[in-house]
């Protein structure tokens, strides 16, 4: 049965002179409530712009690093929420993933660090920053992101090496290992690893990396 269509503006005349029904023009000549065809076009427009919404993208980046770098870390994280103002336009938000915010509830394993492997697992973006030392628990967390870059294409891999000075009462011989361990195996995979003196410099550089990254996936 095609439905009568009605003039939009003559229901709307009809409603403010309090005329609450109107008459079908097909043969059945029916009486048809005014503020009822109203309801029915308001829903459809409703629908169509719902339709038309454009649903925010969620890229979720993890980063990793050392207690050593607490300033950095910080800096990183305020650097990513002005960051999120720009992309707002763009409907993009980075979803930053730091062990800070992680619930330390006992995992169902029993070991907490299984907890930031499942989210390393679920992320687009992986950030490590290391300086004196690569800890245990940032090789680990490196690794995850490799193998499931390798296995899913994501995340993104990003390394950034600390080069500046520093005072030689702080270094240790087993933090110091673990630096020269991890370089090693950096260039044995020929994975680019990028250095900085300071955060501006720092933050400048993944910059550049974050406006390739978008346009890389437009």
């Amino acid at each position: 049965k095609t439905p009568h269509e009605y003039n939009y503006r003559e229901l709307l005349e009809r409603k403010e002179r309090k005329k609450r029904t109107i008459e079908c023009a097909k043969p059945d000549y029916e009486d048809v409530e005014v503020q009822r065809l109203l309801d029915g076009i308001f829903t459809e427009v409703v629908e169509k712009e719902e339709d038309t919404k454009v649903k925010k993208k969620t890229i979720k980046l993890f980063l990793a690093s050392s207690n050593e770098l607490a300033e950095e870390r910080e800096k990183f994280e305020i650097f990513i929420n002005r960051e999120n103002k720009k992309l707002h336009q763009q409907n993009i938000f980075i979803d930053l993933e730091i062990w800070e915010d992680q619930d330390d509830s006992i995992h169902e394993t029993g070991r907490l660090q299984n907890r930031y492997n499942e989210v390393i697992e679920k992320c687009d973006i992986f950030v490590l920053l290391f300086f004196t030392k690569v800890g245990k628990y940032s090789d680990e967390e490196f690794e995850k992101a490799l193998q499931t870059f390798k296995a899913k294409g994501k995340p993104k891999v990003y390394t950034y090496f600390k080069n500046a000075d520093i005072k030689t009462g702080s270094i240790n011989r087993q933090g110091l290992n673990s630096l020269l361990d991890f370089q090693d195996k950096l260039k044995e995979m020929e994975h680019f690893v990028a250095s900085f003196s300071n955060t501006d410099n720092l933050l400048r550089q993944f910059g550049d990396q974050l406006d390739k990254y978008f346009k890389i996936s437009e």
